[in-house]
């Protein structure tokens, strides 16, 4: 099918445009900017085609900056659903004090202002035919995968049972904490469990420290009894049932390439000592490409984009 190509965009709005002499780059425009939380900005892009996008996967965004190295690339996830299919996507930028990328996309983009845009990429998805139940397991701007899949189940009629385990510092910091309530109380097969790891007074999560496997533990058998299958940003696996069990490194983790993004694992099941079976699954897990994976550091709220 051919295209009509659009006019050149005004020069103000190619302001954050490196040169891509490759053309290896596609061009978005931000068509709207709002706050999530205290520290997290959804930006909505547009691009010139419908992308071929799964619900949980994530983009490339790539930046002119004022100072060095004047160019800088990083991952961001999809927090909107691919269904219906739309030129559209959100994307979440969690700002991080003297990061090199959030500051610009959280304070200084504009409605109308033009992003190279890369993706989609990543293996942390969910359709129907993976089945569930679901047990989504997030924190700070890791959430965003997570709110793509559930928006996309919710948009698609699913039926699938899941739970999203979020990890926020507190209150003002939570993010999609107003639509996930909305579909909390619209959707009979979502269940929706906060914990704060900076706010032990606040009555609202239900937990208040960082995510653990006993915490999944307890959550998966309050929410699905002994099946259950997580995603999440740090270790991740699957209860009972059948099939081999998956672990996921998303949102703003650091891969153990030394790049950034999701990357699939397989990894053994929890035993009965759930912390025990943790540090088990760690050490036994292996890579997508073959290559054991380090020890991953704790599920912490501040490991987000920088």
């Amino acid at each position: 099918m051919s295209s009509i190509a659009a006019p050149p965009a005004p020069a103000g709005e190619r302001r954050f445009l490196a040169p891509d002499r490759g053309r290896s780059w596609d061009e978005a425009r931000v068509t709207a900017i709002a706050p999530e939380s205290t520290s997290g900005t959804t930006l909505r892009l547009a691009h010139p085609e419908v992308p071929e996008l799964q619900a949980g996967q994530y983009y490339l965004l790539r930046l002119a900056t004022p100072s060095p190295p004047g160019v800088v690339e990083q991952a961001y996830s999809v927090s909107s659903s691919p269904h219906p299919p739309s030129t559209e996507i959100e994307i979440i930028v969690r700002e991080i004090t003297g990061g090199r990328i959030s500051p610009l996309l959280a304070h200084h983009v504009r409605v109308g202002d033009l992003l190279h845009v890369r993706g989609p990429f990543g293996f942390l998805t969910w359709s129907e035919e993976d089945g569930g139940p679901l047990l989504l397991l997030g924190a700070g701007s890791g959430v965003a995968p997570l709110m793509s899949i559930v928006r996309y189940a919710a948009a698609r009629g699913a039926t699938t049972p899941m739970t999203v385990l979020c990890s926020s510092r507190d209150r003002s910091t939570v993010l999609f904490r107003q639509p996930l309530e909305k579909l909390d109380r619209a959707e009979p097969w979502l269940s929706v469990v906060h914990t704060f790891t900076r706010d032990s007074d606040d009555s609202y999560p239900r937990y208040h420290r960082r995510i653990d496997a006993v915490m999944t533990a307890e959550v998966t058998a309050a929410s699905f009894g002994s099946c259950g299958r997580h995603l999440s940003r740090g270790r991740t696996t699957r209860h009972g049932g059948s099939g081999a069990p998956c672990t996921v490194r998303a949102g703003g983790a650091r891969r153990p390439d030394g790049q950034r993004g999701p990357r699939m694992t397989k990894c053994p099941e929890f035993a009965s000592d759930a912390t025990a079976a943790s540090d088990a699954s760690q050490q036994r897990c292996r890579t997508g490409n073959g290559m054991r994976s380090p020890r991953w550091p704790p599920i912490d709220n501040q490991s987000a984009h920088s």
